[in-house]
């Protein structure tokens, strides 16, 4: 099949199509670059008007080679606030194509939409374009701000149709391999995924159709166990433990679910033939609708099964939310601070980063710039419920981003492989689930391919990103790695760290070995030496603590929390025994970072009323910087949220209760600071209560109803299943996530 093209002819006789009364007009570039739309380094060959009412503006930019993603997405938001209209602008080089809208109000840009014409249209691409149609002038703008470029659409269909092959293929295996099918069966769909981003690379001999000449599921797994794990016919050697053949599959098994295997073969490929897959990732702020490695993730972490939604608390924590969660975390362990100031009559929230970023563009200081990307290459990050990995890889992207705008102040333009080689050492994760931390090495995996330009071994990430009984337990005797840094230990603990590190890109399977029983026998010794009887914990495993943690911690009701659990959580951590889950992960975090280290935590609101929430205020209050609060609902209807952000043994004395309209803006609906020392435990109503309620009524509350009447159960028959509904909302937790729109 030939190439189609996406230049200039047809992006017009697309939009013509559409309905758009176009007028084509030449505008100048070096107009553009003194407003600052177009940036020095970004050279145009022409820009053309071909649109423009009182809200929209469209155009199209010709280039000999069309510019990365990235680039794309700064024009279109300095086109929104410098212009002060609404972008639709086509970039295209006369053969590939990016079109990009930044909908939303005002010049405080939310949220980019890109789509990426490559090669031919895919059924998606259609529907995507379809979305477009002119409805008039009078109602292009309410179009262009809530249905051009329908990201969720998109993925809400990949999803239903994701879910339907791998309930299938879970059914088809579990009379075989029982417990193992559903871990089985995403491996399975995870590798096939894989291969079509691997395909869009151009890594599979070349062929852009390669993986339809897979003839079947005995050629798939060849391809998988012995050409990429080992790099043999041509193909690149990815090793890694995704392309490990599993340790229980013998050669019976494994011809035994084959044959069952072969129509689910060729009914995914089928699927996944009619989506974009994109090798280029999405941001936090920047939405491509295709399939990228972000939204897979997602897909992914909402197939965690029930069981583990329902005991677990698991849920989905949006991109732009964390984020936002990592850039407060930088900003606070670099030392930069958010202010509120006042303009146009409200109030507003002055992001620390951004503030230091255009100081850099003001000084121009190339010493400056290499500072900070030094910083931000050395964090170390860590995740103790790293789920699917998700603030992990959106962490990564976040350092990434903030590293380009850097560099952009003084014309530099670095790798972003060679940055993701040094950040992904330096990211680190455990849960206790196996199949999220599968999920989880899959992720970080793609984030690393899609900068690669030449296949190399994919990193061993077992050492990072680690399954564990129990993120919480913590022995009384443990001790840190670092307090025997000066010690009789310094050269084991040396030698460990070395050897750690060169696990992580050792491919010959024999020194794998070797590495893995090295490393055992010295943490033996290292806790034999430090009386640590049961063992070290994940984090002396880790070179040093962590500069970040970033979590969401799991929400489970104390009544839920097994009561030999509870028991051992209360003794570790002296928490009230009424305290949910999440308030131990919050305590637990902090012990995770180095002095001076930063903990952003999404988590149930109920701490700062509650009762059980007076002890955890009281742990917490040293080390708390702010507690952020935004209109929406993260998770779901009967969880309130906030980001708590923590620093361990802050130096600040200010502690701010921030209430935000939203988090990927910056407007303030309330806000309340305090001196630490002014701060109490108690209730702090301090982010959604209004003036009155603190003015007036807080202070006359100051008895209890139980003071007044005496306070007693009602007749209790035992029958609780008759007389309370049951929550199934974790049934459908995935349903909600996939598709919202059937939910409201």
């Amino acid at each position: 099949m030939e190439a189609e093209t996406f230049n200039k002819t047809f992006w017009i006789e697309t939009l013509q199509k559409l309905g758009y009364p176009l007028r084509e007009e030449r505008l100048d570039i070096e107009t553009l670059k003194d407003e600052g739309v177009i940036p020095a380094h970004v050279s145009p060959v022409d820009v053309w008007r071909v649109y423009r009412d009182e809200y929209v503006e469209g155009a199209i930019l010709q280039f000999s080679k069309l510019p990365p993603r990235s680039v794309c997405s700064q024009v279109a938001r300095n086109w929104k606030s410098r212009r002060l209209i609404r972008p639709l602008l086509f970039f295209t080089d006369g053969k590939d194509s990016y079109a990009v809208i930044v909908p939303g109000e005002g010049t405080k840009v939310e949220e980019v939409k890109i789509l990426w014409l490559h090669e031919r249209l895919y059924r998606t691409d259609r529907e995507v374009l379809e979305s477009l149609r002119f409805p008039g002038r009078e109602k292009l703008k309410e179009a262009y701000d809530t249905s051009f470029f329908p990201y969720e659409k998109v993925r809400d269909e990949f999803f239903e149709g994701y879910r339907e092959l791998y309930e299938k293929t879970v059914s088809v295996l579990k009379e075989s391999m029982g417990e193992r099918a559903s871990s089985y069966a995403q491996r399975f769909l995870g590798r096939l995924m894989f291969l079509y981003f691997l395909q869009r690379k151009g890594w599979l001999k070349g062929d852009r159709k390669y993986v339809d000449r897979i003839k079947n599921v005995r050629d798939f797994n060849r391809l998988c166990y012995e050409e990429l794990a080992k790099g043999k016919s041509g193909m690149p050697l990815l090793d890694g433990s995704l392309f490990e053949r599993e340790e229980y599959l013998t050669p019976e098994l494994e011809n035994k679910i084959e044959k069952k295997l072969e129509p689910i073969f060729l009914e995914a490929r089928e699927f996944f033939n009619r989506y974009n897959f994109t090798v280029d990732e999405s941001s936090p702020m920047e939405m491509e609708v295709c399939i990228d490695p972000l939204l897979l993730g997602t897909v992914l972490e909402n197939l965690l099964s029930e069981k583990e939604r329902k005991e677990k608390g698991t849920f989905y924590t949006p991109p732009s939310e964390i984020g936002f969660m990592c850039r407060k975390a930088i900003a606070a362990c670099l030392g930069l601070k958010d202010k509120v100031v006042e303009r146009n009559g409200k109030r507003e929230l002055v992001d620390g980063l951004e503030e230091f970023l255009e100081e850099l563009r003001k000084e121009k200081s190339e010493k400056k710039v290499r500072e900070f990307r030094e910083k931000l290459l050395s964090l170390r990050v860590m995740d103790p419920a790293v789920g699917s990995g998700g603030f992990l890889v959106i962490m990564m992207q976040t350092l990434i981003q903030l590293i380009h705008e850097a560099e952009a102040t003084v014309g530099w333009k670095g790798d972003p492989e060679e940055y993701k080689k040094r950040i992904l050492p330096n990211l680190c994760g455990f849960d206790i689930e196996p199949e999220a931390v599968e999920i989880a090495k899959l992720r970080l995996w793609l984030s690393l391919v899609m900068d690669q330009k030449e296949p190399e071994p994919l990193p061993n990430l077992d050492l990072n990103i680690m399954e564990i009984e129990d993120s919480l337990y913590l022995p009384k005797t443990q001790k840190y790695l670092d307090e025997f840094a000066e010690t009789g230990l310094s050269e084991w603990i040396n030698e460990f760290r070395k050897l750690n590190a060169e696990y992580l890109t050792e491919h010959t399977e024999e020194r794998k070995k070797l590495l893995r029983k090295k490393m055992s026998e010295l943490k033996r010794k290292i806790g034999e030496e430090m009386g640590v009887l049961e063992g070290l914990t994940i984090e002396s495993l880790y070179p040093s603590k962590a500069d970040i943690v970033v979590m969401n911690p799991p929400y489970v009701r104390q009544e839920q929390i097994p009561e030999g659990k509870k028991n051992l959580y209360v003794g570790i951590y002296s928490l009230d025994r009424t305290s949910d889950l999440y308030a131990y992960f919050m305590l637990r975090a902090l012990q995770l970072v180095r002095k001076g280290g930063v903990v952003a935590i999404i988590s149930s609101d109920k701490w700062l009323e509650s009762g059980y929430g007076r002890t955890l205020q009281q742990k917490l209050l040293p080390h708390l910087r702010a507690v952020y609060g935004q209109r929406k609902r993260s998770f779901q209807a009967d969880i309130n949220t906030v980001i708590t952000l923590l620093q361990r043994e802050t130096g600040e004395e200010q502690i701010d209760f921030i209430y935000l309209d939203s988090y990927t803006g910056n407007t303030i609906k309330n806000h309340k600071s305090f001196k630490r020392s002014e701060l109490k435990p108690g209730k702090w109503y301090y982010l959604r209560s209004p003036p009155i309620f603190e003015e007036v009524l807080l202070p006359r509350l100051t008895h209890k109803l139980k003071e007044f009447v005496e306070i007693k159960f009602g007749i209790k028959t035992g029958a609780n299943e008759f007389f309370y509904m049951k929550d199934v909302s974790h049934l459908y937790e995935a349903d909600r996530l996939a598709n919202p729109q059937k939910f409201r």
